[in-house]
């Protein structure tokens, strides 16, 4: 009993004085707004009790190489926060805890490379922006049980797996930034909590472009009625299914840059889209045809300039050589009589 009880009395010992050593701001530069956006501060912290009026802070170019817990909790006033280019490698769960005013994260050109859950949750943040981070371990709750969570932007990093779990109860989510990652596949139900939302006014926007997608599940789209901007450019994809986005309302769908050579006419009579985007595919001549007339019947502004020259230039090419062929043999037979 003894021991059960100075092993508790030394872990709280522990944690009471990490907490207290917790302070990352130390001899760290900010610029800090309290008024004004005309009339920023740039002061020498000293700890996050600097903080304590400000709205608006940025940090840049500094070193701070954790995020501990309660390093930035209890912040009433805290609207945006940006820390870029400082070296921060890890976020602990509790960092922003009780800061509940705080809208708009920005942590890009840092060196992070997980995101595990508790560091988010519960918040009321509307923009997280983690772009060029070394991230490759997102937990499957990391953005759950977030209110106001509107955009979430992770590109340039090294994330390979789209997970189906995120979001879940955050109902507001429709922008979701993962350009130049290197996720493989879109699986089963990959927006599955977007689809649950009653209350999101925004359309969604799902950016992949740049990653390494050879796979899009069937029913990766499963139950989401409208997507304004679906950026699937520069990956793998060699063909999509019938049905992928059988149901689904589009605004712009990008497929540029992949490895389709053809879209089957059931997967187009299924498509509803105002912009497709088919250039650099090494798509079939005749399939190219057959989309160009299928997109001008249903009004459908389609590009694939590149391609269409190249078929272009087939043709014509086709057509000289045909001339050639032509005269070829009329001149033969004008040597025979």
């Amino acid at each position: 009993m003894y021991r059960i009880v100075t092993l508790f009395a030394l872990v709280a010992v522990s944690f009471g004085a990490s907490l207290k050593n917790c302070n990352p701001f130390e001899n760290v530069k900010a610029t800090i707004y309290t008024g004004s956006e005309n009339d920023p501060q740039i002061v020498t912290l000293t700890s996050k009790t600097d903080l304590s009026d400000a709205y608006k802070v940025e940090i840049e170019n500094q070193k701070i190489d954790e995020l501990c817990n309660g390093a930035l909790a209890h912040l009433k006033k805290l609207d945006t926060l940006m820390i870029k280019n400082s070296n921060l490698k890890s976020i602990a769960p509790g960092s922003f805890e009780g800061s509940d005013e705080l809208r708009v994260l920005d942590l890009t050109d840092n060196e992070i490379k997980q995101l595990p859950a508790g560091v988010f949750n519960n918040l009321n943040i509307r923009r997280v922006n983690l772009t060029n981070n070394q991230i490759s371990d997102v937990d499957s709750s990391a953005f759950d049980n977030m209110p106001k969570l509107q955009t979430v932007e992770l590109s340039d990093n090294r994330i390979t797996k789209f997970d189906p779990a995120w979001f879940s109860n955050s109902p507001l989510v429709y922008r979701i930034v993962l350009d130049r990652n290197q996720v493989k596949s879109l699986p089963k139900d990959a927006l599955k909590h977007l689809a649950e939302s009653s209350t999101r006014k925004q359309k969604i926007q799902l950016w992949l472009s740049e990653n390494q997608i050879n796979d899009v599940h069937p029913l990766a789209f499963r139950n989401i009625d409208e997507i304004e901007a679906l950026w699937l450019d520069q990956n793998k994809i060699v063909a999509l299914s019938d049905t992928t986005l059988q149901g689904v309302k589009l605004g712009r769908l990008s497929l540029n840059e992949n490895m389709l050579t053809c879209i089957s006419d059931i997967f187009l009579s299924n498509l509803s889209v105002k912009d497709l985007m088919l250039d650099m595919n090494p798509m079939d001549c005749d399939c190219l045809r057959k989309i160009r007339k299928w997109a001008a019947s249903n009004s459908v502004d389609m590009t694939a300039i590149r391609r269409g020259l190249e078929c272009a230039r087939e043709s014509i090419n086709k057509a000289f050589k045909a001339q050639k062929q032509y005269y070829e043999d009329k001149l033969e037979i004008e040597r025979r009589f």
